[in-house]
C-alpha cells in the first residue's frame, strides 16, 4: 500500500542496469497486473529486473529474469510461475504458433493459438494443480511444467 511506482531495469552484464521505463502503482487493496514492453531490447541476452519505489524512499530489487533475444535460436520465457491470477505471459525470441497443456496424466486439456513474441494465455478456468506446457514456433518447440494456483 505504500508503493509509489516500479522501475523496469535492464543490463547486457547482468551488473550494470540501467532504468528503460516506469509503471505507476496502483494502490488499493486488490490483486493489481502491471506490464511493461522492452521495444528495443539488446540481441543476446538481456537481464531485467524492478527497483520497487516506496512513498518513503525506500526501494529494493526484484528478482533478475534473463531473456536471450539471439536471432540463432528459439528462447521462450513463460512467466509468472506458479500462475496465481489466471494469465500467464509467453515471452519468445520467435514468433509462437500454438501452445497445448497436459495435465498431469499426458492428456491434452488445452490449446492456445499464438501470435508473436509476446503471448498471454488465460489459465482461468483450469484446476489447481501441475501441467505441461508445449510452446511451437515455425522451428522448434518449448516444454515447462507450470503450477496454476
Amino acid at each position: 500500500m505504500n508503493a509509489d511506482k516500479y522501475l523496469v531495469e535492464r543490463s547486457t552484464d547482468g551488473i550494470l542496469y540501467s532504468v528503460i521505463g516506469s509503471v505507476t502503482a496502483l494502490n488499493n487493496n486488490q490483486k493489481n497486473n502491471y506490464s511493461f514492453i522492452d521495444l528495443q531490447p539488446a540481441a543476446g541476452l538481456n537481464y531485467y529486473r524492478l527497483k520497487m519505489l516506496d512513498r518513503d524512499a525506500a526501494f529494493r530489487y526484484s528478482p533478475v529474469r534473463r531473456i536471450n533475444f539471439n536471432n540463432t535460436g528459439d528462447d521462450i520465457t513463460v512467466y509468472p510461475n506458479p500462475v496465481v491470477d489466471g494469465k500467464l505471459f509467453i515471452a519468445s525470441s520467435a514468433s509462437a504458433e500454438r501452445a497445448l497443456l497436459f495435465d498431469a496424466a499426458g492428456r491434452n486439456v488445452k490449446s492456445y493459438k499464438l501470435n508473436g513474441s509476446y503471448n498471454t494465455l488465460d489459465v482461468s478456468s483450469m484446476a489447481k494443480g501441475t501441467y505441461q506446457l508445449k510452446i511451437f514456433t515455425a522451428n522448434s518447440f518449448y516444454t515447462q511444467r507450470i503450477i496454476i494456483q
